[in-house]
């Protein structure tokens, strides 16, 4: 009990201690205060203007960091500016070959050079070659090369054998021969005949033909008689083809009436 005595004994002595305020100084401070005039602020078309425009706000902007002074680069000295020639003079330096030496080399070899207007000498053939006439005959679907050999003893050979042997009727044998009787040159000629395709009625009719365009190659002469006959001419006669519903080309079915 006599701690806290003592402890409420120490707070009144701290009130106590307390500055004394001086009213009267108070009241005259106040009275000042109250009787200065209230100035009044005075009133224009230019702040009135201002007023009521928007107060932009400022943007607070970055503060711009200095560079770093980069270290001064130091510059090359300007090279002497020198001519191109003048390098390639320097890189390359000319060397001419002596004149002599060309001289020598066309010495050693010289060249033979042929004159344009020499002419080669034209080949002569061989006497002995023997001479022969070749054509080609056509008839149907057959095709019959033949070739006339002159001065022979009239000798006739289809696909290596004798005509008597190759054409066993007399008809086919005769139109074979047919030229060589209107121009009456069978005895004068050797012919041998290849022939393939065909029938033996076309073969026989190519190998006249073939004969005929032969005869005319070997005299121009006999080419009035032999195209009056008509053995130049290609005959175009083929067998028509056979038709649908037909049994032949032509031929038609029997007419049956129920």
């Amino acid at each position: 009990m006599a701690d806290v005595k003592k402890e409420s004994k120490k707070v009144a002595e701290k009130e106590t201690t307390k500055p004394a305020v001086n009213k009267e100084a108070t009241k005259v401070a106040s009275k000042s205060v109250a009787k200065a005039p209230a100035t009044k602020p005075v009133v224009t078309k230019e702040t009135i203007k201002t007023a009521s425009k928007p107060v932009a706000k400022e943007v607070a902007k970055p503060v711009a960091t200095k560079e770093v002074a980069k270290p001064a680069v130091k510059k090359e000295a300007a090279k002497p500016a020198v001519k191109k020639e003048e390098n390639k003079e320097v890189s390359k330096p000319v060397t001419k070959k002596p004149v002599e030496e060309k001289v020598e080399k066309v010495v050693d070899k010289p060249k033979t050079v042929e004159p344009k207007s020499a002419v080669k000498p034209k080949t002569i053939k061989s006497a002995n070659k023997t001479v022969q006439y070749i054509a080609t005959g056509r008839r149907k679907q057959s095709v019959a090369r033949v070739r006339l050999i002159p001065n022979g003893k009239g000798i006739i050979t289809i696909n290596d054998k004798d005509i008597e042997e190759y054409f066993q009727l007399g008809t086919l044998k005769q139109i074979a021969r047919q030229a060589f009787e209107l121009t009456e040159t069978s005895q004068k000629f050797d012919t041998f005949i290849t022939v393939h395709g065909g029938g033996l009625t076309g073969q026989a009719g190519a190998i006249r033909h073939g004969i005929s365009r032969a005869l005319v190659k070997s005299d121009e002469q006999l080419k009035a008689e032999i195209k009056k006959a008509g053995f130049l001419t290609r005959d175009a006669r083929v067998k028509e083809r056979k038709k649908y519903g037909l049994k032949k080309a032509r031929k038609a079915p029997q007419f049956r009436k129920r």
